[in-house]
């Protein structure tokens, strides 16, 4: 029988940045999640749940801290 690891909550939410139309960014939609490395080195794990499409070449994403009940 396989032991299942408790459920991580993630530290980051994944978003698409994408241009408003006058010449600045909004955020998009939500794609996924991020996890910080459980390891020494820094850094990040990201799981997309979509694919993002290329504007103008380019693939912007932005990740935030989830907000708690508190705020």
């Amino acid at each position: 029988m396989s032991k299942k690891s408790p459920k991580k909550k993630p530290d980051f939410h994944v978003f698409t940045k994408v241009p408003d139309g006058h010449e600045g960014y909004r955020i998009g939609s939500k794609l996924g999640v991020g996890f910080n490395h459980n390891s020494k080195e820094s850094g990040l794990t990201f799981f997309l749940d979509a694919m993002p499409f290329p504007i103008n070449g380019r693939i912007e994403l932005v990740a935030f801290k989830p907000q708690t009940d508190e705020e």
